[in-house]
């Protein structure tokens, strides 16, 4: 993308001529999720009602502003006003789609942008469009799983060890009937506990974003079974429409859409209390590595969670 110049010779009666023409190039245009790089690929990105997503516009025409013209932005979407809501934000350079009720599939999100240059050359009007597709649906379930877990996965096994006197922290990811995740449903709040009544109540607090952080004391014994439970109840009406400055239809259409959503299935994992991890090679505990050329060495990693990550 930039400025270039298009140069053209030509050869008559002996003598060269040259013509030449101003050439503004933009990138293709393009509508991406504001945190595109902490979200699994998707055909359609999920939400729930009363959630949101910023969608991001970049490249297109707008990078001809320097020339003389006007620039439009605009975006619109087939259901925008009777399942979603869009907002321009910054001038046109993003977009929020708020989720007010499920749509009945994918729903694309067009974004426009029009310069037309006041300039006599080259002049005319030019239009890229780029689509982004959204599906607003209610979450079907909750799952628990580690921060550090890929995008879109859950802990398998349903049984996670946890080292004492260290935080443990979990979070809750959404999920539809088809098993897809959702990428934002932060109206849905999690409601953490922990089995064994008020004696483990201090072994449990909440972190930023509605992490859970489990704390197990260093008396209790190792291989001691806790079950962490995650359940979550529909978002408050009230809330949304305050949070989200929603005027009367737009709270009417929220209102039914959650009056016809059951709350997501709850979810239980079990933590059992392991040993702190220690890491074991050849010749350990000697810290002294005589490394050569195609020479290798292997690593355990042993008790800890069951997990680990060389790096």
């Amino acid at each position: 993308a930039g400025d270039f110049v298009l140069f053209a010779d030509v050869r008559r009666e002996g003598a060269w001529l040259r013509s030449e023409v101003d050439l503004r190039v933009y990138s293709p245009t393009r509508l991406r999720l504001q945190d595109e790089a902490h979200v699994r690929p998707a055909t359609s990105l999920l939400f729930a009602p009363c959630s949101s997503l910023t969608l991001v516009l970049s490249g297109g025409p707008a990078v001809m502003a320097r020339v003389p013209g006007s620039l439009v932005r605009n975006f619109s979407a087939p259901l925008e006003g009777t399942h979603i809501r869009l907002r321009s934000l910054d001038g046109g350079a993003r977009v929020e789609a708020l989720c007010l009720r499920p749509t009945p599939g994918p729903t694309p999100v067009t974004a426009e942008v029009r310069f037309e240059s006041t300039e006599a050359e080259p002049g005319g009007v030019v239009v890229a469009r780029a689509v982004a597709l959204l599906r607003c649906v209610a979450p079907s379930a909750v799952r628990i799983a580690q921060p550090w877990d890929p995008a879109g996965s859950t802990i398998s096994n349903r049984t996670v060890g946890v080292r004492r006197s260290k935080e443990n922290r979990f979070e809750a990811r959404f999920f539809d009937e088809a098993g897809e995740i959702l990428t934002n449903a932060s109206s849905f709040v999690s409601r953490w506990s922990l089995d064994g009544g008020a004696a483990r109540r201090p072994w449990l607090e909440m972190g930023a974003a509605g992490v859970a952080v489990v704390i197990v004391p260093q008396e209790v014994e190792l291989g001691a079974s806790i079950a962490l439970r995650a359940e979550v109840a529909l978002p408050h009406i009230d809330k949304c429409r305050d949070a989200h400055l929603l005027d009367t239809a737009q709270e009417s259409l929220l209102r039914k859409g959650l009056e016809a959503s059951a709350p997501p299935q709850p979810d239980v994992l079990h933590l059992r209390v392991t040993p702190d991890y220690a890491i074991r090679w050849p010749g350990h505990p000697s810290r002294v590595l005589p490394f050569a050329p195609q020479h290798a060495f292997a690593f355990e990693v042993i008790n800890g969670t069951g997990t680990a990550t060389f790096a």
